[in-house]
């Protein structure tokens, strides 16, 4: 019942604040988002495939679509780019990615997708569902398209909750492994569910990343630290309408306000 009332509560400032930036017709500059499964079903971070083509419309009429590597160019101050603008990503590395593909093509993305080199190992607990993965070949179908290749750990553990023995294998050793199996190279990095340390940044930093992602909520710019560059997680409860108010700037900046308090969980 209390929940419920967050939720609507939620739901009428960000429509508050949505109206207001569009009014003023604001958006915001850069915003990379963090999508799991596409698939119609019970899982919470699933996303129909039918609203999955209406955000992305909704992006393609409002936003210049770039990949992780023109985010990562105009961060290390190589190029600029055109804003307001929009990268998508996928962590996990679900089969059912591969039903997507067509769309992708259409409209001429090129997402990056965080996949676990260990996936026979993961802790499907932790992880909160029990999908199929990609394989090597699935992987290397997508790479072909112009999907960028990412590392989301070894075994999706909780990183607030890693031993020091543990942290190389999930992020240096992921790297290394996929790396060898792949032939392909791998330059960003993922924290599972967001979560990372001082030893986890520090041990990203030395393991030869160039960006690693969050789910923090912040608005990205040259300033950003490139360790810790925020996503906007997009799950089942993102209507078209909600979805529209969740990637303005206000909402973003109401997100990061309140997730300093114990309201967050409600967000």
């Amino acid at each position: 019942m209390i929940s419920s009332l967050f939720t609507k509560a939620r739901n009428l400032i960000y429509q508050v604040l949505y109206g207001m930036d569009k009014m003023l017709k604001r958006k915001a500059e850069i915003i990379i988002l963090c999508y799991h499964s596409i698939a119609s079903d019970d899982w919470k971070y699933s996303v129909s495939e039918e609203v999955f083509i209406q955000q992305i419309v909704y992006l393609s009429e409002n936003f210049n679509l770039i990949s992780l590597e023109d985010i990562s160019h105009y961060l290390l101050g190589k190029k600029n780019i055109t804003k307001p603008c929009a990268v998508i990503t996928f962590d996990d590395g679900y089969k059912n990615l591969l039903s997507i593909r067509n769309v992708i093509k259409k409209y001429n993305i090129k997402p990056a997708f965080f996949i676990l080199s260990e996936s026979l190992s993961v802790d499907f607990k932790e992880l909160g569902t029990s999908m199929k993965f990609l394989n090597s070949s699935d992987v290397n179908i997508l790479c072909n398209e112009g999907w960028i290749l990412g590392c989301h750990s070894a075994t999706h553990p909780d990183f607030w909750n890693l031993k020091p023995s543990e942290i190389a294998r999930e992020v240096r050793k992921s790297k290394e492994n996929l790396e060898s199996k792949l032939k392909r190279k791998v330059h960003f990095f993922a924290y599972p569910k967001g979560r990372y340390t001082p030893a986890v940044l520090k041990e990203v930093e030395n393991a030869g990343y160039l960006l690693a992602f969050s789910m923090d909520d912040a608005k990205i710019d040259l300033s950003s630290n490139v360790f810790t560059l925020p996503r906007i997680g997009v799950d089942k409860t993102h209507t078209l309408k909600q979805f529209k108010a969740t990637i303005s700037p206000s909402v973003i900046l109401f997100r990061s306000l309140v997730k300093r308090t114990p309201l967050f969980r409600f967000i």
